[in-house]
């Protein structure tokens, strides 16, 4: 099953959502990639990692653009040459891409027991409000990931520098805070149910 969604959000933001079920051969038709996506597809040692990069290379040119539109950062963040906004996310079997007017992150991911033994990593003022629910820590790290994304700024502690704003468990948006050199900003998050997945938007 390829393509598989695809969410609009107040209007000027889009995501859209692959599941990928094909092989590299079936991934890799019909796809226009510049020399520097070449590159990075043959940098790419793991079967499951290219059908990923070909799976957003898909939803690329589904949102009417291709890897001639693409760049990337020395951080590895990805941006688009057309002056709009893109964050790219990968979760087991699942590619997402969102493009915005406006500065975002985006993450997806399933709800794994992984999380609970991984939690006091990126779990601060939050254990005030959580419980070692799943659906409570896969909302509080994806959130996490994507202001990471969004920000752009390396060296960032998951617990020290990114707090997410009480919330409850069936909510399905909040506000998480970024603390960078004494200064903080205050960003939205969006949640999506997504099968055994949780996918956060922040703006």
């Amino acid at each position: 099953m390829p393509f598989l969604k695809k969410i609009i959000h107040q209007a000027d933001t889009l995501i859209y959502i692959w599941q990928i079920t094909e092989t590299i051969s079936t991934l890799k038709k019909e796809l226009r990639l510049n020399i520097s996506s070449k590159q990075k597809y043959k940098s790419i040692r793991t079967k499951a990692h290219k059908k990923q990069f070909l799976a957003t290379q898909q939803l690329l040119q589904l949102a009417g653009l291709n890897s001639y539109y693409l760049y990337y950062d020395k951080n590895g963040k990805p941006f688009l040459n057309n002056g709009l906004y893109i964050s790219i996310s990968h979760s087991n079997d699942y590619a997402v891409l969102a493009i915005s007017k406006k500065n975002i992150g985006i993450d997806i991911e399933k709800k794994q027991t992984k999380l609970q033994r991984v939690a006091p990593k990126f779990i601060g003022s939050e254990k005030a409000f959580i419980t070692n629910d799943l659906v409570y820590l896969t909302k509080i790290w994806t959130a996490k990931e994507a202001i990471y994304k969004l920000k752009n700024h390396k060296g960032l502690s998951f617990k020290k520098n990114i707090h997410i704003n009480p919330f409850l468990k069936d909510e399905m948006h909040t506000k998480g805070i970024i603390s960078i050199d004494n200064k903080e900003e205050l960003l939205k998050i969006y949640y999506f149910n997504f099968e055994n997945s949780i996918l956060a938007l922040a703006i």
